[in-house]
């Protein structure tokens, strides 16, 4: 598997239907990053600009994500294969509450 950065510039016209189409957005993103396939989300406090990590098998594959996204209209985006990925979260175990 492979990774891609994703930088999504967000054309918001503030539309009904762009604000609408918000919570289904947040809906896919959480079980894209529950299932492992996105490993990071970030959003910026303006909410133009929008980053993350898709783990696929190809490009074309990770495009394809992206493309399904409910938000998909009202982006522009570019796509950076990645060699690694380090996160903060690799060096500390997981506390399990057995």
């Amino acid at each position: 598997m492979n990774q891609y950065f994703f930088d999504i510039e967000l054309i918001s016209t503030l539309s009904e239907e762009y604000i609408s189409l918000i919570p289904e957005q947040r809906n896919v993103i959480n079980k894209l990053l529950q299932q492992g396939t996105v490993s990071n989300f970030a959003l910026s406090s303006d909410r133009t600009k929008s980053w993350l990590t898709i783990t696929a098998n190809t490009e074309e594959e990770a495009i394809s994500i992206v493309n399904s996204f409910p938000l998909r209209p009202f982006m522009n985006f570019s796509v950076h294969p990645l060699i690694f990925q380090l996160q903060s979260s690799m060096y500390f175990p997981q506390l399990s509450l057995n």
